[in-house]
């Protein structure tokens, strides 16, 4: 309960940092939108694949699995350059600068090339580092993705002392699953298990989850770059205090 009480208060502050700054609020939903883009292009071969439906109630999912196959880098590249805009523009934020879109956007242009190859990291190695991006942006030798990578985990390492991951708003995003799991129960409990009805209740959830899942997922980020800002200056980093920031991880 107190994790849960904490991550509540952490995300009700991003919330509003968020409200402050609505151009990043703007990038951040661009972002969520590819992701769920990719997600909608699997769903026609997922239903394809649930026994009971007829074959010819369902799209052919080969050109969904064309576009998924072509737009995934395509979007991944989108989300990492959007992401050096967010971090640029909420890390200057925090220390008193502003937030200035225009200026974010050609920043992130200066650091392309850094978070190109980041994209690409990402691609072929499935995961990276929650400070990653902001170490390109702040850090200027940091170009190459081992160095990045080694620089952000010696960053976590000295201030929180451990290797472990971001923990974040991690309780907060498994509720929408939660409430998603008991649904879908639900549903299968009360005897409404035909195979249309189970499936359009499954769209439904899902898309409502994801929409949650996104929703928190850019009070995260705020907090990430706070926490980042409070690696490398002060004890309080804009409304967070001090015991938020030193549970990050």
């Amino acid at each position: 309960m107190n994790r849960l009480r904490l991550e509540w208060s952490i995300f009700r502050k991003s919330l509003r940092v968020l409200r402050e700054n609505r151009a990043l609020l703007h990038l951040q939903i661009v972002n969520q939108l590819g992701t769920l883009l990719i997600i909608a292009l699997l769903f026609p071969a997922l239903l394809f694949a649930i026994p009971g439906i007829t074959r010819g109630n369902c799209p052919s999912p080969l050109p969904f699995l064309i576009l998924f196959l072509v737009l995934t880098p395509f979007v991944l590249l989108v989300k990492t350059f959007l992401q050096g805009v967010f971090y640029s523009e909420m890390i200057r934020g925090f220390g008193d600068d502003g937030v200035l879109l225009k200026r974010g956007l050609f920043f992130a242009f200066i650091k392309r090339k850094a978070l190109l190859r980041h994209a690409l990291h990402l691609m072929t190695h499935g995961r990276g580092n929650v400070f990653a991006i902001p170490t390109i942006l702040c850090d200027e030798e940091a170009e190459e993705p081992a160095v990045v990578m080694e620089r952000a985990k010696t960053t976590i390492l000295h201030i929180w002392h451990t290797q472990g991951r971001c923990r974040g708003l991690e309780t907060l995003q498994s509720l929408p699953l939660l409430a998603f799991l008991l649904f879908m129960a639900g549903v299968l409990f009360a005897g409404h298990a035909a195979a249309v009805t189970v499936t359009l209740c499954f769209a439904g959830g899902a898309i409502l989850v994801l929409l949650l899942t996104a929703f928190i997922k850019c009070a995260e980020q705020v907090y990430i770059a706070a926490l980042f800002c409070y690696a490398h200056g002060p004890d309080e980093v804009g409304e967070f205090t001090r015991e938020e920031l030193k549970a990050g991880f």
